[in-house]
């Protein structure tokens, strides 16, 4: 396996994970770890961090990738966790996921938690908008209840 390593923006990102053998992130928080995700469900075993929110909640230890301890030293870690997988095609074979449930997987999940997420912005929204009809401020305005003020 060679080690091209890949910086700044890519035009054709499907053709770049199609010749990939292996994903890697050495993120410490990824909000929802689309880039995992996606490597994922195109069959790529992932390693990321254990400590890392988003990546440790997509990659499956054993099944389709290896979550790495963090130490006090992160990149030796996560380098002694890929170098087995970059040499060995059979340990990264291992874990690939067999069936196309295990791949989408993560897309599914990561779906429903932007749903949810979604849903409590919106709700949220409703509750925080101010009243249409300021006589429901009991008559002294908007500006009156916010701030403390003489309305104006």
């Amino acid at each position: 396996m060679g080690t091209d390593v890949r910086q700044g923006a890519i035009r054709d990102i499907s053709s770049e994970y199609a010749s990939a053998q292996l994903y890697v992130i050495s993120s410490l928080y990824e909000s929802q770890g689309l880039a995992t995700a996606e490597a994922l469900a195109r069959g790529l075993p992932a390693v990321g961090f254990a400590d890392c929110p988003g990546t440790n909640t997509l990659i499956h230890p054993g099944c389709d990738g290896v979550l790495v301890s963090s130490d006090e030293d992160r990149a030796r870690s996560l380098a002694a966790a890929s170098e087995p997988l970059m040499c060995d095609a059979s340990a990264r074979l291992g874990l690939v996921p067999a069936n196309e449930s295990s791949v989408t997987r993560p897309i599914v999940n990561l779906f429903d938690t932007w749903i949810e997420m979604l849903g409590a912005v919106v709700e949220k929204s409703r509750v925080a908008r101010p009243p249409q009809n300021l006589s429901a401020l009991g008559g002294k305005g908007f500006g009156a209840m916010v701030g403390g003020g003489t309305p104006r």
